[in-house]
């Protein structure tokens, strides 16, 4: 399968803004850099998510294992290079562990049909923000050990970063994938197009 000069942009775009949101001087002109703080988030997550469908491509020529391995060997390396940076007292917020887990929830999602992701979306969207006022009026929910509030704050009470918030990212980062794929599970037909496009812009600028 081709390259997509679309996605690479997109990417071209999340790290611009993850440089931006970590070395600018400033909040530039009208607060306009600011927004990377924002941005790159849901823009690694969506990439995820397009990978993760792109990938299935691959599958089919290498096989499954094959597949499933380069999936978990890249999570690991993510998981223990944001463990590494944590530990190291980096002066910034690690989000490469949070990443490694979405890439195995995104791997398995990518799978499922078309339905199923849209309702995963959906469900993640509404539930996400429901979790994280939860726990910040009642209390962990998972208990009060260290290792029971490290999870939770990596799932939904995280203070910057929460895996249920980017899986609304990475649904529709399959479902956009899904809309360019002939032969996919979602019809490649310009109105899903223009349409998955235009769900995608409105999630992002919320």
């Amino acid at each position: 399968m081709s390259r997509r000069p679309d996605v690479d942009v997109v990417r071209a775009v999340a790290l611009v803004s993850m440089y931006v949101a970590h070395v600018a001087p400033s909040s530039g002109p009208g607060n306009v850099l600011h927004l990377s703080e924002y941005l790159t988030m849901p823009l690694f997550a969506l990439l995820i998510g397009v990978g993760a469908q792109l990938g299935l491509r691959r599958r089919i020529s290498r096989g499954p294992f094959a597949w499933w391995r380069s999936m978990l060997v890249r999570a690991a390396v993510l998981v223990a290079v944001g463990l590494a940076l944590e530990k190291a007292g980096a002066q910034v917020m690690i989000v490469l562990v949070h990443l490694g887990v979405l890439l195995v929830v995104a791997g398995l999602l990518s799978l499922a049909p078309t339905v199923v992701v849209a309702v995963v979306g959906v469900a993640a969207l509404v539930i996400a923000p429901a979790l994280t006022a939860h726990v910040l009026e009642h209390g962990p929910l998972l208990g009060t050990s260290s290792w029971a509030m490290e999870l939770e704050g990596l799932l939904w009470s995280g203070y910057a970063y929460r895996v249920t918030t980017m899986i609304v990212y990475a649904a529709l980062g399959i479902l956009l994938a899904r809309s360019w794929l002939t032969g996919g599970r979602l019809s490649p037909g310009r109105s899903v197009r223009v349409s998955a496009w235009g769900t995608g812009a409105l999630v992002l600028a919320a």
